[in-house]
């Protein structure tokens, strides 16, 4: 009885395994009662983007109206040929690195200062975490451009800061 019994589970088993998962072609000759067929035609796009976030920027110094600042641009680019799923964009979003909620340089000697980043022509500086880029599905390369400004520092010294860019696929249209 044991051996019927297995005999016929791996008989069942079989069968199971023996049907298909996807549908079969349509065969169609003269007998064939109905003379159409069916077929599904389909491709996958990945989506497909480059951003470049430049390796540094150097401050340069400028004196205007006898004020000096350090000042300078640096752009963020999306390369041609993005290809991302309608109503999707890429978002750049830029902060200071660790646990910092400020940009600010410093030097070895531990001498502050300040700076701000403002986004293309608008003039209000973003805050950690801020918007520094929006792309989207384009056949030409996008850019933002990012300017960085630091007023004139008290001490001397080699300033420096470490940001931190992210970089997110959303939906435009969700609000995300």
């Amino acid at each position: 009885m044991k051996k019927l019994l297995t005999g016929v589970l791996v008989l069942a088993l079989w069968l199971i395994m023996a049907v298909p998962a996807f549908a079969e072609d349509t065969e169609i000759n003269q007998d064939s009662a109905l003379k159409e067929g069916n077929m599904a035609v389909f491709f996958n796009v990945d989506p497909v983007y480059t951003v470049t976030i430049p390796e540094k920027v150097e401050l340069a110094q400028i004196t205007a109206d006898g004020t000096v600042t350090y000042e300078q641009t640096a752009k963020i680019t999306a390369n041609a040929g993005v290809k991302l799923l309608k109503d999707y964009e890429i978002q750049v979003t830029m902060a200071p690195s660790g646990e910092d909620t400020t940009f600010t340089l410093a030097t070895d000697e531990g001498a502050m200062l300040d700076y701000t980043v403002t986004v293309g022509s608008n003039t209000t500086a973003i805050q950690s975490g801020g918007l520094v880029a929006t792309f989207g599905t384009s056949t030409a390369a996008q850019e933002s451009e990012l300017h960085f400004s630091a007023a004139n520092p008290r001490y001397s010294g080699s300033y420096s800061d470490e940001v931190t860019f992210t970089i997110s696929v959303v939906n435009s249209k969700s609000g995300n």
